[in-house]
This record gives structure tokens, C-alpha cells and sequence, in this order.
């Protein structure tokens, strides 16, 4: 017996009477089945983010232990600490550590070709500053501070499973392998006391480092702040840092353990990002503002200011009622929102009041307009960079078609060794006025 003859079988016995139907006719039916499904936008989109915790799901609070150390023993670890991981110093405008060099040789540089992916680098908003154009015009950038990025460990492609699979079905499942990269080094000791740098620089006060536009980084962060759901596939060496997070009110034992191996100091922030094989970087490298050119495209991915629960007017923009004439408390009301006809429904994706913010966007192609070396900040071209001043965000090379490099970018990152002569501390737009040349010129005439 046919497909075909199978099916109706089956629908007449389902059905409970009998149907005999044409094949032209078993085609039409077909159609007209395909085209009556509804489109629901907005199920592929993760889910909305959680406003409140579940009241059966209890928050641990972190126990401090007072293991009773002696002034001296205190002060024979901040030696021990000093002896592994450098003094504490103020590195580009930022509290991080003078690290040694690399725990192991680095990794064989990689060619660079069009179509590679090469990792991006965790940043924070720190502001907004105008510029203005060779031909006078007017532009907004944001300022994107690199902070103390270093590579903490590489996955080769074989090996990386994430915990979350993806929806769609990848066609090279292991053509990328996976970079973690740390940001923000935080000594996990709260109690053993910590180098007064306010009499070492000025631009420290409180706890707070200042950068060079005035503004002041996020106090110290709170315990609630650290995610610790990454966990290391080895077991923890029993070494200062694991042992550290004894006292550490920020930091666990088990997240302390991700730096084993990379011979760093733990970091506030990770990121993790998918690489080519060619691009592949040794643990324990810093990552550079001068990771990127200027004029070189890029994506920056950031979590929006969390607004609540907002109406339809400032979520989406709606016009509203007019003020007067009639009108009566439906000032700020969408109005109708039924689709009409003989449908009686609310449409699947009606912009309606709810939750505004608190999601992740991602900015595509905005240009490096001005680069900082001193401080690791990027002027990038526009104001629609997603957060607040001081949020995290991630820079990525682009993924747009037909912007994306030409020309090599520094592959697989920038080696400062590799250069014979030091950078210069701001690196220019060819389309970017400079402050220091003159913006009237006079031309002689005889």
C-alpha cells in the first residue's frame, strides 16, 4: 500500500466516517494546511529575565571563617603572594598586579586569512566624549576601557561541549574552540590587608581607581555580584590562591581553581569566546586595546539598563491619546489591540507594557574612531552602546559581511616584544580631526 493511501486510511479511522479524495485533491489539502499555521515571533529568544527569586529558593550566605592568624603569618603570606604573583600596582588606570611571565612557552603564532575569528576582549563603559571630523562634522563616541584582560584558558575545538546546545543544528561543530577570558584581577583575601595605593597614586581614592577623564570605577564588588556556576573540569591543586578563598567573601575555593593553571589572580569578570584553531593564545596573555586597529570595525555586546515595568509609550514608543478633547484616562493607553475580523485575538507579539531592559544587545558595526594605549580605551563611533556608565560589555571583530578586515589585524593578539618601537599614547582616525592641529588655515596670496 502506498504513503498516500496509508494516510487517508489513518484519518478516516480518526475521523470515524469514510473519505475518498483525488491526489489532486490530497495536494490542495496540503497547501492549505502549510499555510495555516501561525507565525509566533520571540521562541527562539532566551527567556525574560527573572525580576525576583523563587520564595522557596533560599539564598547561602557565604560563612567567613577566622582562622586567627598572627600579624606575622599574615605578613609572611602577602610575601608569598608578592613572590607568585608581583607586587599590587596601578597598570592603565587600573588595580590589577604585576604579573610574571608566562607559567608556560607561548603557543605557535597562527597565519592570519579572511574568515578567521579571533577572540574579543571584556571591557567598561566609562563614558561618552564628542569629536569632530576632518570636515567639521560633529560626532558622538563611547569610550570603552579594556580592563586588565587576561587569557585564563583555551579549549581545543574537539574538546569544548557547552552546557547549553544551541537550537539550530551547526553544520562544523568543531571548526571553533573556546578562549576564557578574565577580567578585573581581585586578590580573594579580604582580611590579610591590602597595599595603600592612595599614597602611591592620587587618582585612587576609596578603593576606587580614577581614569584620566575624571571619572571614578564601581566600588568593590559585592558578594552577590560573582557567579560562580563555572566550575574546572580538574581537580584544585592545593595551592595560595585555592587556600585564599578561605577568607574571601567575594571568591569560592572551586572559582579560584579556574586560574590554577594560568598562574593568575582571579578575576571579577569572564567571558568566554569562540576562536579558530589559528587563533589560539596562550594562557596567562594580557589582552591590549591595541588588540583592534583604528578604523577597524567591531560588535559590542552589553546588558541594557534594567527599566522595570514600563507602559507602551516608553517601551515602545507609541504615541499615546491626545491630552484633552474627550479623552479620558487613555492618555498613555496603546488602544486597541485586537487584530480584527473574524480572528477575536491578541496577535502573538503585540507590543504591549512589560519588562523594559536587563537584556543583552549587540551593537554591529560601529568603528574605532581613536585609540588610547596608555589607558587601553576605545573611542568608538556612536552612543547606542548598550548599558550604563561603568557596565560590562564585550567587543568582538565584526560579523557583518561586508565590513569586515581586509587588511591583517594584530593575529592572533598584540605582542608588545614584537614591536621595535613603543606605540604612541593616542593613535588617530585618518578621518579624525586632532586637537592639536589647527582648525584655520590661511593661505598666502600675492
Amino acid at each position: 500500500m502506498s504513503t498516500a493511501k496509508i494516510k487517508m486510511a489513518t484519518m478516516n479511522t480518526c475521523l470515524g466516517f469514510s473519505l475518498q479524495l483525488l491526489p489532486h485533491h490530497c495536494s490542495l489539502l496540503r497547501q492549505s494546511l502549510s499555510g495555516a499555521f501561525t507565525q509566533v515571533r520571540g521562541k527562539n529568544f532566551l527567556h525574560r529575565p527573572r525580576l525576583r527569586y523563587p520564595s522557596w529558593q533560599l539564598q547561602k550566605d557565604r560563612v567567613k571563617y577566622n582562622e586567627s592568624l598572627t600579624p606575622e603569618n599574615k605578613s609572611f603570606i602577602k610575601e608569598i603572594v608578592e613572590d607568585k604573583y608581583g607586587p599590587q600596582a596601578i597598570i592603565g588606570g587600573v588595580t590589577t598586579y604585576q604579573q610574571s611571565p608566562l607559567k608556560n612557552e607561548p603557543m605557535e603564532k597562527g597565519t592570519w586569512y579572511p574568515g578567521v575569528r579571533r577572540t574579543g576582549v571584556i571591557a567598561r563603559k566609562i563614558g561618552i566624549y564628542p569629536m569632530w571630523m576632518n570636515d567639521g562634522t560633529k560626532v558622538f563616541s563611547t569610550l570603552l576601557q579594556v580592563v586588565d584582560n587576561h587569557v585564563i584558558r583555551y579549549i581545543p575545538p574537539g574538546e569544548f561541549e557547552p552546557a547549553r546546545k544551541p537550537k539550530k543544528k551547526i553544520r562544523h561543530p568543531n571548526r571553533f574552540g573556546c578562549l576564557l577570558v578574565g577580567a578585573e584581577s581581585e586578590d580573594p583575601q579580604s582580611e590579610l590587608g591590602r597595599l595603600n595605593l592612595e599614597e602611591v597614586n592620587p587618582h585612587l581614592r576609596e578603593g576606587r581607581v580614577e581614569n584620566h577623564l575624571g571619572n571614578l570605577s564601581p566600588p568593590p564588588v559585592r558578594p552577590t555580584e560573582i557567579r560562580t556556576s563555572i566550575s574546572p573540569s580538574s581537580v584544585v591543586e592545593l595551592n595560595t590562591t585555592s587556600t585564599f578563598a578561605n577568607y574571601a567573601a567575594e571568591f569560592t575555593k572551586e572559582y579560584c581553581g579556574l586560574f590554577t593553571s594560568s598562574g593568575l589572580m582571579p578575576k571579577k569578570f569572564l567571558g568566554r569566546f569562540f576562536v579558530s584553531p589559528e587563533a589560539a593564545i596562550q594562557p596567562g596573555t594580557p589582552l591590549l586595546a591595541s588588540h583592534f586597529k583604528v578604523g577597524q570595525v567591531v560588535d559590542v555586546r552589553g546588558k541594557t539598563i534594567d527599566r522595570g515595568f514600563q507602559g507602551v509609550m516608553k517601551r515602545w514608543g507609541f504615541k499615546g491619546m491626545p491630552a484633552s478633547h474627550g479623552v479620558t484616562k487613555t492618555h498613555r493607553r496603546p488602544g486597541n489591540i485586537g487584530s480584527g475580523g473574524t480572528k477575536a485575538r491578541v496577535m502573538p507579539g503585540t507590543k504591549m507594557p512589560g519588562h523594559m531592559g536587563n537584556r543583552y544587545r549587540i551593537l554591529k558595526g560601529v568603528e574605532i574612531l581613536r585609540i588610547n594605549t596608555q589607558y587601553n580605551v576605545l573611542y568608538v563611533k556612536g552612543l547606542a552602546v548598550a548599558g550604563g556608565t561603568n557596565s560590562i560589555c564585550y567587543i568582538y571583530d565584526t560579523i557583518l559581511p561586508f565590513r569586515k578586515p581586509t587588511e591583517a589585524p594584530p593575529f592572533p593578539t598584540f605582542y608588545p616584544e614584537d614591536m621595535e618601537e613603543p606605540l604612541p599614547d593616542d593613535i588617530y582616525s585618518e578621518k579624525l580631526h586632532r586637537f592639536s592641529s589647527p582648525t584655520i588655515t590661511f593661505q598666502d596670496t600675492k
